[in-house]
């Protein structure tokens, strides 16, 4: 089962999908992020990965504090398991001067990380100090997956959920009309 789900910090989301449409999405409960360096400023929560390993999240931030403002700052957060502080950052925008947010994350068992980077129309892939392994292109990405039983990733777009290597060659594709989403999910033990 794939899901995706857009926008929404949750401690636990219950999704039912009935003949490839979800009406609704309920929250048992909702967490507030934490702020960033000086207090009340927080971030733009627009991906979202849970990481087993290191016991924590990593949350891509679009990097705009203010609706107004024109500059981007995108990073990726790593936050405590509690949501209560922010163990350290990624600042991706740092490293690519193009890049105007991040939407979805996600690591390889290898431990390097896969972003979508929507403005520029890429797939990153980069190490855990932001630094670029790879990259390939594709339009609108929104949401990203690893799919460790085949290492390949998931990516949503506007249209389409693909299915990609890591070199970013198509392996399938698979229609689907999900403006807005940001995370995506694979449930490795119920396909």
């Amino acid at each position: 089962m794939i899901f995706a789900v857009g926008n929404l910090i949750l401690s636990h989301i219950r999704v039912k999908i009935e003949q490839e449409k979800c009406d609704k999405i309920y929250a048992n409960k909702i967490l507030k992020l934490p702020d960033r360096e000086k207090s009340n400023i927080g971030f733009t929560c627009t991906g979202l990965y849970w990481d087993q390993e290191e016991d924590c999240f990593f949350i891509g931030n679009a990097g705009k504090y203010k609706p107004d403002e024109k500059t981007f700052q995108a990073s990726i957060e790593i936050v405590e398991k509690d949501f209560s502080t922010i163990k350290r950052d990624i600042p991706c925008y740092l490293n690519f001067e193009n890049m105007r947010d991040i939407q979805g994350v996600t690591k390889s068992i290898d431990g390097t990380i896969w972003l979508c980077s929507y403005g520029e129309n890429k797939i990153r892939h980069i190490n855990e100090d932001g630094n670029e392994i790879g990259n390939f292109d594709i339009k609108e990405p929104s949401g990203i997956a690893n799919d460790s039983r085949s290492n390949t990733l998931w990516v949503l777009t506007n249209n389409y959920l693909y299915n990609c290597s890591y070199e970013g060659m198509v392996q399938k594709t698979i229609k689907v009309h999900i403006k807005g989403q940001d995370q995506l999910f694979l449930d490795e033990k119920k396909i």
